[in-house]
């Protein structure tokens, strides 16, 4: 990629938040937060989830993917209310 090509992974991070804000839902009035975990250490996204399940009052629906082209595809088949 050259300098000043548009970045694939920050254009569908954009197009993944605008599309979280034209829902305009508040998280406080989600019944459960869907989380994309992307990274290619397995034992990095593990304790990600491990830390998220730990949390009491909040239901989270964990995706993981195993690298940025993998996480693409999650990005833009179903927008998560949070990326890591």
């Amino acid at each position: 990629m050259k300098a000043g090509d548009p970045n694939p992974l920050h254009e569908a991070i954009s197009a993944a938040m605008a599309e979280r804000k034209s829902r305009r839902r508040s998280i406080h009035t989600l019944t459960q937060i869907q989380v994309l975990i992307i990274d290619d250490n397995p034992r990095d996204r593990e304790a990600c989830m491990r830390a998220l399940g730990r949390q009491s009052g909040v239901h989270y629906l964990l995706v993981e993917a195993v690298d940025g082209p993998s996480g693409l595809e999650a990005l833009a088949a179903q927008p998560p209310d949070v990326l890591l």
